[in-house]
């Protein structure tokens, strides 16, 4: 399996270097659940994946919920099928919850930290993979999580090893924190509470002098953004001028 040199440009402040197109996996979900695009043939699927990859494609952006695990699965089966030195680069995703009971329901977004951790050790179970390239939150969550709190979580799991990069996917400047804080923490920062990130000040109360905020921070206090166009956040900044509906599939449920 031979892939073709296709152009590639850096993915925001990652180490990343990917084609102007990858592989979008929503489809090969199947139609079983209430968001499939009808019905879909796992081996043309594959097929259609390695093709990609032997056209020089070196990115795959799936999701959880594609197919309630099932897009996840199918791109396992396809990775087994590719030399590992020539496998793209996995993106997916966290933060939709469904109900096992109702493939039909609408997911709910859910940000706390123990669900989001559940769903990362799904993932790469049903990916086959010890570690996720990229990992986003897809949807602002609305269970009473702030953005700051479950991007923290995310910084965990980076600082952890079981991700590479972090970013957010649909989440407009509403939902967008001012800066990325990714400097060591001391106490004295968290002196002035008004000053400081959710983080900082909870580090301060945990008492964890040597700690890394790893999250959302700004010299002044956290305020939303008025709303504006859509953004993606890779790595640990905002990329401009870089709309989430050219990175990741639009998931079809209104805004929060």
């Amino acid at each position: 399996m031979s892939a073709r040199s296709m152009p590639k440009r850096r993915l925001g402040r990652t180490d990343f270097d990917i084609t102007p197109v990858g592989f979008g996996a929503w489809a090969i979900g199947g139609p079983d659940w209430g968001w499939g695009w009808g019905s879909q043939d796992d081996t043309r699927s594959i097929a259609a994946i390695r093709h990609a990859v032997e056209r020089g494609i070196n990115w795959i952006d799936t999701a959880p919920v594609y197919g309630l695990g099932h897009s996840e699965q199918v791109v396992r089966e396809a990775l087994s099928t590719i030399p590992r030195s020539q496998r793209p680069l996995i993106f997916t995703k966290a933060g939709l919850v469904w109900d096992p009971d109702n493939r039909n329901a609408l997911p709910a977004r859910i940000g706390n930290a123990q669900s989001i951790r559940r769903e990362l050790e799904a993932s790469l179970k049903r990916l086959g993979v010890d570690v996720i390239d990229l990992y986003q939150v897809h949807w602002p969550a609305n269970d009473g999580t702030p953005v700051e709190e479950y991007w923290a979580t995310f910084a965990e799991l980076k600082k952890e090893g079981k991700v590479r990069a972090i970013g957010l996917s649909n989440h407009d400047r509403a939902w967008r924190p001012s800066m990325w804080c990714n400097r060591p923490f001391r106490q004295s920062s968290a002196s002035s509470p008004e000053q400081t990130c959710r983080g900082c000040r909870r580090m301060a109360a945990a008492s964890s002098p040597t700690a890394h905020c790893n999250q959302a921070c700004s010299p002044a206090p956290l305020r939303r953004r008025a709303p504006g166009p859509f953004r993606t956040t890779i790595g640990d900044r905002a990329t401009r001028n870089f709309r989430a509906k050219r990175f990741t599939a639009t998931w079809p449920l209104p805004k929060a």
